[in-house]
């Protein structure tokens, strides 16, 4: 998938997972635009994403504010853990 992602990415069979830290608007644009990425990706390959599993996982520390994070224009559903593979 060369698509011009900044984040990290792990991939394993059909499960993708995109993730950076966040400290400043910019990195929150950053992240924002390469869902996006993500999304025409999909579109011009024809490999859709199934929105309804895709959510998103935020670690903070007590200071730190929520994010708001969007895939095709719909807010993304917090989860608290997130199933993790050894490769």
């Amino acid at each position: 998938m060369k698509d011009g992602i900044k984040s990290f990415r792990l991939k394993f069979a059909d499960d993708t997972t995109i993730f950076r830290e966040i400290r400043t608007t910019e990195n929150t644009q950053q992240l924002q635009e390469d869902l996006d990425a993500l999304v025409k990706w999909s579109k011009d390959w024809q490999m859709n994403f199934n929105v309804e599993k895709c959510k998103k996982c935020t670690l903070v520390t007590a200071t730190a504010r929520q994010l708001t994070t969007s895939w095709k224009a719909r807010n993304l559903k917090n989860v608290t853990k997130r199933k993790t593979w050894v490769s």
